[in-house]
């Protein structure tokens, strides 16, 4: 019964994180996309916000790249904690011009990501890093 038990809690998991995964490259793309492609208002606000037309554009290619890699196992922990680190700067922005509401979706885009960071992390690489760390002393 053991067996069963964590053949079924490994199917739960492993099918939440790809949905979860999933959930994110779609938003991440379009985001990206609509930073690339802009809208008129996607521009005004990062003149409003005092950003230069490349780091829109930079912003858009990073959240491209990194949805990319979400989609590889291997990779996915590290493009989840760098879509994060993308969304605080996203929150201090909104925050900045008193954008309260605007700082929602970048929020819980940025906890998805911590989730996922976690969930889809390598165990093998814990593990090596686990038990190397006492040669570095």
């Amino acid at each position: 019964m053991t067996n069963s038990h964590d053949c079924n809690l490994r199917l739960i998991k492993g099918t939440g994180s790809w949905l979860l995964t999933l959930f994110l490259v779609v938003i991440f793309v379009s985001s990206g996309l609509h930073k690339i492609m802009p809208s008129p208002s996607v521009v005004e606000s990062f003149q409003c916000w005092g950003y230069p037309d490349w780091f829109r554009v930079t912003l858009g290619i990073a959240e491209l790249g990194a949805s990319a890699l979400l989609l590889i196992p291997s990779r996915a922990s590290y493009a989840a904690s760098f879509l994060a680190t993308l969304m605080l700067g996203a929150i201090a922005t909104h925050l900045r011009w008193q954008e309260y509401s605007g700082s929602v979706a970048p929020i819980l885009l940025g906890a998805f990501c911590v989730v996922l960071m976690f969930v889809r992390r390598d165990p093998k690489m814990l593990t090596q890093n686990i038990m190397t760390m006492g040669d570095y002393q």
